[in-house]
């Protein structure tokens, strides 16, 4: 259950999550909070679900701290309902945010009045030594070059931030200029995948079958386990485990006497794999 706290004061909505891992606001979760007069999100979010904040009494949410691939549903903000029962936009909505986000989409895609919270600037361009990194249960942070109109910038003319780069799901890459480059600013994302399965064996003990061993995995919630006679699994069987807490898996009707390859990896709640395991071989009794 994703838990949420929240406070008012001067008639401002603050909103922080209780646990690391709350990072949305459900649908609804705000309706006809009538006292709202202004909003501010925290830059840990990554899902406002539709009409999370319709009929409430905001003329402007700031969302300055959202830089990512952030989910906003559709009527999350800015809408409210008529006797009717039809929605319609809250006259003079303001929204800000920054250029390039999903923020800005939702904005112009509604007709809102966009503000943009940072001066015309120029934009930095961000390439990463990886897209994605392995869930490790610390911060990940990959290693990142700076370009500005294809000239690479110095690590001393920048400062980076990095937001949701802990937990499996996006997280985000900001990078802010100093000194001549000052008025620019960049970002971009990465994947954070589960950690791949690498405690693990398989043998085969008994006629026609293997059995594969794993130690518990944190971000589980199905194993996939494939099994082939051939190294480049084009002859593959697939085993799937829908229980996140099973370590074992067993497999019969296999070929006695052939020699099989073995590989597993795992998926969170939210479907996101992570890479294979390391292929280990087996022959069959």
């Amino acid at each position: 259950m994703i838990q949420y706290f929240c406070f008012f004061e001067k008639g401002i909505f603050h909103w922080r999550h209780r646990f690391p891992i709350a990072r949305i606001i459900g649908r609804e979760a705000f309706m006809g909070c009538i006292n709202l007069k202004n909003i501010t999100l925290s830059y840990r979010l990554s899902d406002i679900q539709e009409r999370a904040f319709i009929n409430c009494a905001a003329t402007s949410i700031k969302l300055q701290y959202l830089y990512g691939s952030i989910s906003i549903g559709k009527n999350a903000f800015g809408y409210k309902y008529e006797d009717n029962g039809t929605i319609n936009k809250i006259n003079g909505f303001k929204i800000y945010g920054n250029v390039g986000t999903n923020v800005e989409k939702y904005a112009k895609g509604n007709g809102f009045d966009f503000i943009n919270c940072k001066p015309a600037a120029g934009r930095f361009s961000l390439s990463l030594k990886s897209k994605t990194m392995n869930y490790t249960g610390k911060m990940v942070k990959p290693g990142i070059t700076v370009t500005y109109k294809g000239k690479k910038v110095s690590s001393k003319n920048y400062t980076v931030k990095y937001f949701n780069n802990k937990e499996v799901g996006t997280a985000t890459v900001l990078v802010t200029g100093k000194g001549s480059y000052k008025n620019c600013s960049g970002f971009t994302t990465f994947e954070i995948l589960p950690s791949p399965v690498q405690n693990w064996k398989c043998v085969s003990n008994k006629k026609g079958t293997i059995q594969v061993t794993w130690k518990y995995n944190k971000n589980a919630d199905l194993y996939r386990i494939e099994f082939s006679t051939k190294a480049d699994f084009s002859d593959m069987i697939s085993e799937m485990i829908y229980d996140p807490n099973k370590t074992t898996c067993t497999k019969e009707n296999l070929k006695s006497g052939k020699k099989y390859y073995v590989r597993i990896c795992v998926s969170d709640v939210n479907g996101k794999t992570s890479n294979w395991s390391k292929v280990a071989t087996v022959v069959v009794k």
